[in-house]
C-alpha cells in the first residue's frame, strides 16, 4: 500500500523560501480541513513578539488611559481589544507574506534586471524579518532558549509547543465518586470546586485531637497562681 492510498486527501505545493535557492515541498495529508474537527476556545495570551511592533504600545497606552476602571477590569479590556487586534493583524500578515511569496515567484520567472535584483532583496528582507518575529514567537511556547545558542530551527520549535499542549492537556477528571468526567466544561466546573474547597477554611467540630499533641509546660499549681485576682502589690 502506499501512502497516498493511507491519505486520499493530500495536496502537494512548492513554497517560495527567502533563505535559499532550493523551495520547499510542503505535503498537506489532510488537506480536507473542515473534517479535523471543532475549533477549540481562544484564549489570550500575551506574544513576546509584540513588543517589536510599535502599534502594540500605542494601544496598549490608548486603552489603558481611556477609562478609570479598575486595574482588573483594566486588564480585562485591554486583553479584549489586543485580542481582537491579533486577529486582524494574523490575516493581515499571511495575506502579506502570500503576497510577497507570489512576488518574488514572478521576480523569479521574469528577466533578471537591477531593479529585479533590488526588489527581490526587499522582499526576503521584509520575509526575514517575519521569520525572526516567528522564531521569538514559537521559543516562547516552545520554553526553551536554544535560540540563544545557535539552533534557529522554527520546525523544532512548532512540534516542541504542541508536543508540549498534547502533554499537558487534561483529557478527563474523576469526580468525587469515581465518576470520569470528560465534558470540558464540566472538567472545569469540577476543578474550580476542587481547589475553592480545597483553600477554603473550614469549622472544627473538635480541638481534642489537635491539643493531644501539645504536652502540658504549666503545672496546676503554677495555672492557680496565674488565674488569681490582680492586685496592686
Amino acid at each position: 500500500m502506499k501512502w497516498w492510498d493511507l491519505f486520499p486527501r493530500y495536496k502537494v505545493n512548492r513554497l517560495q523560501h527567502s533563505f535559499s535557492d532550493h523551495c520547499p515541498v510542503v505535503v498537506d495529508t489532510f488537506g480536507n480541513k473542515d473534517m479535523q474537527g471543532g475549533v477549540k476556545q481562544w484564549h489570550f495570551r500575551f506574544d513576546a513578539n509584540w513588543v517589536l511592533n510599535d502599534e502594540v504600545n500605542e494601544r496598549l497606552k490608548q486603552e489603558w488611559n481611556s477609562n478609570s476602571l479598575d486595574v482588573l477590569e483594566k486588564l480585562e479590556k485591554v486583553g479584549s481589544k489586543l485580542s481582537n487586534w491579533v486577529k486582524g493583524e494574523k490575516q493581515r500578515k499571511d495575506q502579506r507574506r502570500k503576497y510577497l511569496n507570489g512576488r518574488l515567484l514572478e521576480l523569479g520567472a521574469s528577466e533578471i534586471s537591477d531593479v529585479a535584483l533590488e526588489e527581490i532583496t526587499e522582499i526576503k528582507l521584509e520575509l526575514n524579518i517575519e521569520a525572526d518575529k516567528d522564531e521569538l514567537y514559537w521559543e516562547q511556547r516552545a520554553r526553551v532558549n536554544w535560540l540563544r545558542i545557535g539552533d534557529r530551527n522554527t520546525t523544532f520549535f512548532h512540534k516542541s509547543a504542541t508536543h508540549r499542549r498534547r502533554k499537558n492537556r487534561i483529557k478527563g477528571l474523576e469526580n468525587e465518586v469515581g465518576k470520569l468526567i470528560t465534558d470540558e466544561h464540566e472538567i472545569t466546573i469540577l476543578a474550580t470546586k476542587y481547589f475553592k474547597e480545597l483553600f477554603s477554611s473550614k469549622p472544627v467540630k473538635s480541638h481534642d485531637r489537635l491539643f493531644e499533641s501539645f504536652l502540658p509546660c504549666i503545672t496546676d499549681k503554677h495555672n492557680g497562681i496565674l488565674m488569681q485576682e490582680f492586685k496592686e502589690e
